[in-house]
């Protein structure tokens, strides 16, 4: 299997963006109303508002089979990961030994270490996300921490 992480943009491959918005809302469908955003992932520059925003599409046999967004926040010198969802059919596929989804969250997590040292962000905090509870133990097992910070809007 040839796996392939790309960043869809509406003027090179508008079938990706609209893979991504039709992942979104498979997944999160509570939360369409994030699907002009996303869309504007794909059209406007990455770089805008205090952060840099990278919406990656997970390609498995140039099949779309999953999908993160992560922003890398300029001002808080942190990276936020947004969504993150991989099609039940890919979940089981590896990328070097690691299931797609991690391997989704790696390839995200170091595109923001790029952005902060092309940035100059000094310190750089790392990369948070907010979690459902059940998925809590998913993320520790890919050598995440829990912190202990109520969530807020």
């Amino acid at each position: 299997m040839s796996v392939t992480f790309v960043e869809p943009r509406a003027e090179t491959n508008p079938a990706w963006l609209d893979a991504v918005v039709d992942l979104h809302l498979r997944w999160f469908g509570d939360y369409a109303y994030a699907v002009p955003e996303l869309v504007d992932n794909g059209t406007l520059p990455a770089v805008r508002e205090g952060r840099v925003v990278h919406q990656i599409l997970a390609l498995v046999d140039d099949i779309p089979a999953g999908y993160l967004v992560v922003h890398t926040n300029l001002v808080r010198q942190v990276g936020v990961i947004h969504f993150l969802a991989v099609d039940e059919p890919f979940r089981s596929v590896l990328v070097g030994g690691t299931r797609l989804a991690q391997a989704l969250v790696d390839y995200g997590m170091a595109l923001t270490v790029v952005d902060a040292e092309e940035h100059g962000l000094e310190p750089f905090l790392g990369v948070v996300a907010e979690s459902e509870d059940d998925m809590v133990p998913t993320w520790q097992r890919w050598g995440y921490e829990q912190l202990p910070v109520e969530y807020r809007e």
